[in-house]
Parts: C-alpha cells; sequence; structure tokens
C-alpha cells in the first residue's frame, strides 16, 4: 500500500532529513504501507521513496514520523491534482499497481487482488482507493487476475464513465501478455507517465 502525504514542509528539508512530518497514521495502516509520496502543497512535486518501517517512530501524540529510503523529488506531472481526487483529506492510502507500457497503451496491472477475508464494504473501499490511483496515474487501462477480489458495479461503471478499460486476466495470460519483468514503469517513474504517453 501507498501513503500519500500532502504538506506545507518544504521538501528539500524533508528529503534531507529523509523523513516526512507527524502524520496521524493508524498502526493497522503502518504495517500495510511499502511506498511514500509527500506532496507539495500546490502539488507540483512530490517526495516519493520506501518506507522505511525500521527507521521510522511514533511522536509522543502517537503520530507516525515516516522515515523514507531511496527517497527523491520529481514533477508531479499528473492531469489532474490532489484536491480533484482526493479533496481536502491529507492522508490518503492508495494500492501499488504495477505499470508497463504494451503497444502504446499504459496499463496498470493488479497481480495479486485475492484478498481473503474482506467484508463487501472494506472491498468497496478498495475499489475507491483503487480509483483515486487510477486517476493519479492518468490510466486508462487496468488488468486484473481472474479469480481475485470481485469487482463492484460501481467500479465498472466509473470505468466505463471515465474510458478506462478493464481486462480480467486467467495467470496464465497475465504472465504471457504482461510478465512481471516488463514492469518497466515502477514507482521510481510515476510521474513520468503523462509525459511519456
Amino acid at each position: 500500500m501507498i501513503v500519500n502525504v500532502r504538506t506545507r514542509d518544504d521538501l528539500r528539508d524533508l528529503l534531507r532529513n529523509r523523513a516526512s512530518g507527524n502524520w496521524n497514521i493508524g498502526i493497522a495502516s503502518e504495517t500495510q504501507i511499502t511506498k511514500v509520496r509527500v506532496f507539495n502543497w500546490d502539488t507540483d512535486q512530490v517526495l516519493k521513496g520506501d518506507f522505511d518501517r525500521g527507521n521510522s517512530q511514533r511522536d509522543v501524540n502517537g503520530d507516525l514520523i515516516i522515515s523514507i529510503s531511496g527517497c527523491r523529488i520529481e514533477n508531479f506531472r499528473a492531469s489532474e491534482k490532489w484536491f480533484d481526487i482526493f479533496q481536502t483529506a491529507s492522508v490518503v492510502y492508495t494500492p501499488h499497481i504495477s505499470i508497463q507500457n504494451l503497444n502504446g497503451r499504459t496499463s496498470g496491472i493488479l497481480r495479486d487482488t485475492n484478498i481473503g477475508g474482506l467484508n463487501q464494504s472494506q472491498i468497496d473501499e478498495f475499489f475507491k482507493r483503487l480509483i483515486s490511483e487510477i486517476r493519479l496515474r492518468g490510466l486508462k487501462n487496468v488488468v486484473f487476475r481472474a479469480g481475485g477480489i470481485p469487482i463492484p458495479d460501481f467500479f465498472s461503471e466509473w470505468c466505463q464513465q471515465n474510458g478506462v478499460t478493464i481486462q480480467i486476466l486467467s495467470g496464465e495470460e497475465l504472465d504471457r501478455l504482461y510478465p512481471e519483468v516488463n514492469d518497466i514503469l515502477r514507482e521510481d517513474d510515476l510521474f513520468d507517465i503523462n509525459q511519456r504517453g
């Protein structure tokens, strides 16, 4: 899972410290975080990197100071801004999506959506967060492995209304058409997608 944070802090200071400010992040959410994106308030730049769990710590109020490894600042090139996607929220969680470019089309691939034990409310929340991630990345094609988490009607309708194609492929088809070794646009290249395609 990716934690997305919007801040008025100077991203250069955060980069020097390899850490974010103090954020209200639940302990259960903390255990799922793998990537961090810290957007400046104007959302024209982002500090991004890997969540450094070992060096992150909680302050006296229980807020998390997020330590970030492999971090760097990049220009934010998505077609929509923070407020368009996330409204007034300052901390938002989104699922990780692998990215590939095939035949001139950028696709988001969800390889592991077999999330057992979720109730309908949790499934709906996952897909709401997925919509935010799709908008953030400007994706027009989303690929799912067959047999995973059931796709709710509201997600299918949103995709149809917004010109996003849904592909559901067997594990064999997914591995053949979108082999993991071709995940050329990883988190490192997140905001270059609109520039390239």
